[in-house]
């Protein structure tokens, strides 16, 4: 009986570690596990804030940098505006609302060559997951180190800001604080995309500054 149970418990172990090893070894399997896990810890412990975006928000360790364990992050790596949007509706539908809604996105849209009335239309859907009399604040596509996007990130950032500001949004751009002369400074970026810890500071600081100013009110 003995050798049959250290059989089973074997086996059941090995069969343990196959199920976990995605989880343990795969970005996109790992981040959808975790967002699972938070998912159902919202439903009974309301977040008081919520990510939405793509891998510059991913990146970001939100816990540690913001000092509280109520957030939950919805963001994905490669994603569109589009994509953004169905996160956003995903936040809608948890029972128990955050206090804060986080919205960034576009930056693959300009990699993928979208145009300027593409992400118009993009960004006026995404809007429109938002609840009614939510929170938000909207993060504008940030510089890269590629010159030749600059002019399309800026004329996106103008629709993002004008569709944002109608709606009574708070905005964040960062370009001022991590960027010149229209690119990234190397300080600021890994990749040429992707921010490095001294950028999450300072988006930290100015979601901080955001929050702050909607308690003064």
């Amino acid at each position: 009986m003995s050798s049959i149970w250290r059989f089973v418990r074997s086996t059941v172990c090995v069969f343990a570690i196959a199920l976990a090893a995605p989880v343990l070894f795969s970005d996109s399997l790992r981040t959808q596990y975790a967002l699972l896990i938070n998912t159902k810890l919202a439903s009974i412990w309301p977040p008081k804030y919520a990510f939405v975006g793509d891998s510059l928000t991913v990146r970001c360790n939100w816990r540690w940098e913001l000092g509280t364990l109520s957030v939950i992050n919805f963001a994905a790596g490669g994603v569109v505006i589009g994509e953004v949007a169905r996160q956003l509706a995903e936040v809608s539908r948890l029972k128990l609302k955050p206090k804060f809604i986080f919205v960034e996105g576009g930056i693959n849209d300009i990699f993928l060559g979208a145009s300027v009335d593409g992400i118009t239309q993009d960004f006026q859907f995404l809007l429109r997951q938002l609840p009614a009399n939510q929170k938000a604040i909207v993060t504008l596509i940030p510089f890269t180190s590629d010159h030749s996007l600059t002019h399309n990130i800026e004329a996106a950032n103008s629709t993002i800001r004008s569709q944002a500001e109608s709606r009574g949004l708070s905005i964040i751009d960062l370009n001022p604080l991590i960027g010149a002369q229209g690119i990234r400074k190397p300080d600021m970026t890994t990749d040429g995309v992707h921010f490095t810890r001294k950028a999450c500071l300072v988006w930290v600081d100015e979601i901080r500054q955001k929050i702050n100013s909607f308690d003064a009110r």
